[in-house]
């Protein structure tokens, strides 16, 4: 599609702690790829997209929190792509919405408020919720299912063009997880590459219990939630500063969500010396920067000071 940059580039970082030590580290520029659409979120977007097209569906419907970088780029690809959009957000409609909400309502997207209660039941599919909200959903094969955050077989297909389009030596990669769904892709896509995921949930039990299953069964994978900084969406002074002075250092912004902490957590090994001379890493950066706008004094800080 000739409105995205793929293959993203692959940018050299030139200031971090593994320098002295010969590491080499390196960030696939995923964030680059559009404006409105970026990084894993369309890659784990793509294929369902072209799965909506093969069945002639009108509409796009998914789930998402207020903040949900797979809602905005939802509602960007749809009304780039001409299809209808629809969203499902978690929790009751607040009097200020947030700075996506209002994102995806200017690209067209319907807004339907659930109770969190209903919400968090949800599987990897809205369907079930179709009774209750009928009248509001387009029926049968007029719309097309994208579960929250992009999490099906089909994102993971999408995930996994990302190692093909990186051509150096990889000893390790590293990237954020949410879902895990970019990690699968990633994984079996280069499965003899050792693969560091930073999650940016608490722990461990917050993940599904068939994605802690499969890390468990391929030892190349680790998973860490050391670096969650109190679990998802949460932040503190120490992590934004980090993100500024990356950012000063090597312009190049990360997010407080998932990169800043995949980053902060890779910074902090190579101190601890857990990568050998001249080891090879390439980080990815998943995009997620309009969810910086839910932090407002680093969002000044990276954007306007």
């Amino acid at each position: 599609m000739d409105f995205l940059e793929i293959p993203s580039r692959t940018d050299l970082i030139e200031f971090h702690p593994g320098v002295e030590l010969g590491v080499q580290l390196y960030l696939k520029r995923d964030d680059l790829i559009h404006p409105d659409i970026s990084g894993n979120k369309w890659r784990k977007l793509k294929f369902n997209i072209e799965e909506a097209k093969r069945r002639k569906a009108s509409t796009l419907i998914t789930a998402g929190g207020p903040w949900s970088n797979h809602l905005a780029a939802t509602a960007a690809s749809g009304r780039l792509l001409g299809f209808k959009t629809i969203g499902f957000i978690r929790g009751e409609e607040p009097n200020a919405w947030s700075d996506t909400l209002r994102f995806c309502k200017d690209q067209g997207m319907k807004l339907i408020f659930i109770p969190r209660k209903d919400f968090d039941q949800l599987p990897n599919s809205v369907s079930h919720l179709l009774l209750d909200y009928m009248p509001a959903l387009p029926a049968g094969r007029d719309a097309y299912f994208i579960p929250l955050g992009g999490e099906n077989e089909l994102g993971v297909e999408g995930c996994k063009e990302m190692m093909a389009e990186i051509n150096m030596k990889v000893d390790y990669i590293a990237l954020a997880v949410g879902t895990g769904t970019t990690m699968k892709g990633v994984a079996a896509s280069v499965p003899e590459k050792r693969i560091i995921g930073f999650s940016a949930l608490r722990e461990s039990t917050q993940h599904s219990a068939s994605f802690l299953h499969w890390v468990k069964e391929h030892p190349q994978l680790s998973l860490t939630h050391e670096y969650s900084f109190g679990g998802f969406a949460k932040s503190c002074p120490e992590l934004e500063n980090f993100i500024v002075e990356f950012h000063l250092q090597n312009k190049i912004r990360l997010d407080p969500v998932y990169t800043g902490k995949m980053m902060y957590g890779l910074f902090e090994m190579m101190k601890k010396g857990k990568f050998g001379k001249g080891d090879h890493i390439v980080a990815i950066h998943t995009g997620g920067l309009q969810g910086i706008k839910g932090f407002p004094d680093l969002h000044n800080r990276l954007f306007t000071s």
